[in-house]
């Protein structure tokens, strides 16, 4: 049983984020826009009607989207799409131009197109102000992957099917195999992406100028202050505890050991 994590996977990457204010090959009319390069990694697999209550948060936290037409063409249009699934890269599109709206900035382009590389995609929106387009961007891309975290602390281990993933995602379970090898390669995928945050506050309390029981003070408050501010990461690990493991295919305490062994 291996005790050691990989650095995390379930996450969305911008690779690279540009503003172009002149000629470009997304808009005939030439407006300024943001282009960003996201990599959603192992999200390409869990569209939106794969997350349950995604959705539906999205609609309570960003009540405008109902009047983004999207492809359909008509108001809603967008939320429909929500609901019959779509991914990572085009809700954060959307989701950038409704924050813009919200400041005062309206846009009204936006596209999202996967490109040749598995799992990546170049996303445009049109911006009023660069800064504001920037900020918007990297908040969309905070805002989906909080609440892709959130779906699967919710549903758990035990309410996870491969079966229902793989119909809902559209391919064969053969295929969803092949990218996780297992159940337990896809609880993994999330476990290590949640852990990392925690694995980092760890590493500055470890790192700082205390000594002795103060240091071990520092390290057991940046765990507390942590799971304080990230509930729904310590359903998890509690999870995990109670089940000494077994659903994550890792020993957590042996994990966990180098990080105490070091604060004292």
């Amino acid at each position: 049983m291996p005790s050691d994590l990989r650095p995390a996977r379930f996450d969305i990457k911008l690779l690279s984020v540009r503003y172009i204010a002149g000629p470009n090959v997304w808009t005939v009319e030439y407006h300024p826009i943001i282009e960003a390069l996201v990599d959603i990694g192992a999200l390409e697999d869990f569209p939106s009607d794969t997350l349950p209550g995604l959705p539906e948060r999205l609609e309570a936290w960003l009540p405008g989207l109902i009047e983004h037409r999207c492809s359909v063409g008509e108001r809603g249009g967008f939320l429909q799409r929500l609901h019959r699934g779509t991914w990572p890269a085009h809700i954060m599109e959307h989701v950038t131009l409704e924050l813009q709206s919200m400041a005062g900035f309206e846009g009204g382009f936006g596209r999202a197109r996967e490109i040749s590389r598995r799992g990546v995609y170049k996303v445009a929106v049109s911006v009023q102000h660069e800064s504001v387009g920037r900020r918007a961007m990297a908040a969309a891309r905070d805002l989906v992957l909080a609440e892709a975290i959130r779906c699967f602390a919710v549903d758990g281990y035990d309410g996870t099917s491969l079966n229902d993933i793989a119909a809902g995602v559209g391919i064969k379970r053969q295929s969803l195999l092949h990218y996780f090898g297992s159940k337990d390669g896809l609880y993994r995928e999330v476990f290590e992406r949640m852990l990392s945050d925690w694995f980092i506050r760890l590493e500055d309390a470890i790192n700082n100028n205390e000594r002795g029981l103060r240091k071990v003070e520092y390290v057991l408050s940046a765990s507390f202050d942590f799971f304080a501010d990230n509930p729904d990461y310590i359903r998890l690990v509690r999870r995990e505890a109670i089940d000494g493991g077994a659903n994550l295919g890792i020993d957590l305490a042996a994990v966990l050991r180098p990080y105490w062994d070091r604060s004292v």
